[in-house]
C-alpha cells in the first residue's frame, strides 16, 4: 500500500513523497507549490527521485549518451520500434518529440540517471495518453541490466501518473522473446491480456504480449 504525503524541503517548497513498499521505492517528486496547479503541470515536467535514480526530462545535451546506449543492437532488439543503426540525428529528433509530447500532454518520457555515477542508463515513458489511459514503455542500457533499475523507475512513473495526472489504466507490451520485460510488468502488478502479432522495426511480424493494470482497483 502506498503512503503519499507532502513535506517541506530546502530545495523545494514542497515535495510529494510516495513510498512503494512492494519494490522498496522512496519516490521523491521535487517541485514547488505552483506545480500542483493543472496549468503549471502543462509547462513543467517535474523531476522524480527514487533510492538509486533521478528521473528527469530529456535535454538535447543528452543526445550523445542516448545514441551510445540505443545504438547497441542488444538494446534495440528488445523493442519493436527503435531503429538500428541508431544515429545522433535519430536521438535529436526523438528528444524533440519527447518535449512536444509533454507540452501537448500526449506522452511523458523520463531519462533515468544513476545517482552514484550521474550517468544516463535508460528511459521510461507513458505514450498515447488519452483521458485516463496510457501505454508504458521503457528501455535500459545493456551495462545496467539485471540490477532492478527498470522496475524501480517504472514504478515511480506509474505512481506519479496515477497520483498527479489522473491516469488509471495503463497498457504495456513486450516481444515474446524478451521475457525480462514481462517480469518487470508482473512485479508492478500488470496482468496478461493477450498475445498478438505485430510488425517490428524491419516490418517482420513478431509475437507481442500485452499487459494491463487498472490503478483504480490495484495499488502498487
Amino acid at each position: 500500500m502506498n503512503r503519499i504525503r507532502f513535506r517541506r524541503e530546502p530545495f523545494a517548497e514542497y515535495v510529494l513523497q510516495m513510498i512503494d513498499s512492494n519494490v522498496g521505492n522512496n519516490i521523491m517528486i521535487a517541485t514547488d507549490r505552483k506545480l500542483f496547479d493543472n496549468k503549471a503541470m502543462q509547462t513543467i515536467q517535474p523531476q522524480l527521485e527514487t533510492k538509486r535514480l533521478v528521473l528527469r526530462q530529456f535535454q538535447f545535451s543528452d543526445c550523445h549518451n542516448i545514441q551510445a546506449l540505443i545504438s547497441d543492437y542488444e538494446v534495440a532488439k528488445t523493442t519493436y520500434s527503435i531503429p538500428h543503426p541508431y544515429t545522433l540525428e535519430n536521438a535529436r529528433g526523438w528528444v524533440m518529440r519527447r518535449k512536444k509530447g509533454w507540452d501537448g500532454r500526449s506522452n511523458i518520457s523520463y531519462g533515468l540517471f544513476e545517482k552514484r555515477s550521474q550517468e544516463l542508463i535508460g528511459c521510461t515513458s507513458l505514450q498515447n495518453i488519452f483521458n485516463d489511459e496510457s501505454q508504458l514503455g521503457y528501455w535500459i542500457g545493456r551495462s545496467y541490466w539485471n540490477r532492478n533499475y527498470c522496475t524501480e523507475a517504472t514504478s515511480a512513473l506509474v505512481q506519479f501518473a496515477h497520483a498527479r495526472l489522473g491516469i488509471n489504466k495503463i497498457y504495456a507490451e513486450h516481444q515474446d522473446d524478451n521475457p525480462a520485460s514481462g517480469s518487470v510488468l508482473k512485479k508492478l502488478g500488470f496482468a496478461s491480456v493477450e498475445s498478438v502479432m505485430k510488425p517490428d522495426r524491419t516490418g517482420n511480424q513478431t509475437l507481442v504480449n500485452v499487459y494491463c493494470i487498472d490503478l483504480k482497483s490495484n495499488s502498487l
